[in-house]
């Protein structure tokens, strides 16, 4: 039973042959740096993730919501995704476009094609994991676009400024003092998650009778 070559993750189903569709052994030729037990060590199988999470959304990604996506579940080793992404956009896969000032990946017909067909040797729970992150960082992106919050020095603490925004209209503007950075990056955080669940929440309280 012969192994399956990296570069056969990007190949579209009908240039594989008979033997190559064969049973997959797994060949861990990746580095294992930052990778949490049950990551990847595949250079394959990172590319077949990168394809298989760009199949999944209906607009281009950022590179860098890749990147975090993957060193934050410690699915696999940042420069073997960055070198894998490389080689997905060299081999025809994915390309590169500008979407809002940032950098995203496109997946192209061949990737597609590719990652249809061998989408099922990626483990289940690591699928499961980085979708559900990319989703969430996604969502988290889109919120700090459309609702400023910001940091600043105060006295021994920071000021932290939540905005919520609607088109041209501000909705709310609230302020609060902590006393450390960690706590200010805290607030933002959890605020980015679901800013109009802070507004909605404010104002029930202060229309009560």
């Amino acid at each position: 039973m012969s192994k399956r070559d990296p570069r056969d993750a990007v190949k579209r189903p009908e240039e594989l042959s008979a033997e190559e569709r064969g049973a997959r052994e797994p060949v861990f030729d990746a580095f294992a740096e930052g990778v949490a037990p049950g990551g990847l060590r595949s250079k394959t199988d990172i590319k077949l993730l990168i394809l298989y999470l760009l199949e999944q959304q209906e607009r281009p990604v950022p590179v860098r919501i890749i990147s975090d996506v993957i060193t934050d579940q410690e699915l696999a080793n940042y420069f073997e995704a960055m070198d894998a992404i490389s080689e997905l956009k060299e081999d025809g896969n994915l390309d590169v476009v500008s979407l809002d000032g940032q950098d995203a990946l496109s997946i192209t017909r061949n990737g597609s094609d590719a990652v249809a067909y061998v989408e099922e040797d990626l483990p289940l729970s690591v699928r499961s994991r980085a979708l559900d992150t990319v989703r969430r960082f996604l969502r988290l992106d889109r919120h700090a676009r459309e609702n400023a919050v910001e940091i600043t020095p105060s006295g021994d603490g920071f000021n932290v400024c939540f905005s919520l925004n609607t088109g041209d209209t501000k909705l709310m503007e609230l302020n609060m003092y902590v006393v450390s950075r960690d706590q200010a990056e805290l607030l933002r955080n959890n605020y980015l998650e679901d800013p109009t669940h802070l507004y909605s929440s404010i104002l029930t309280a202060l229309m009560l009778d």
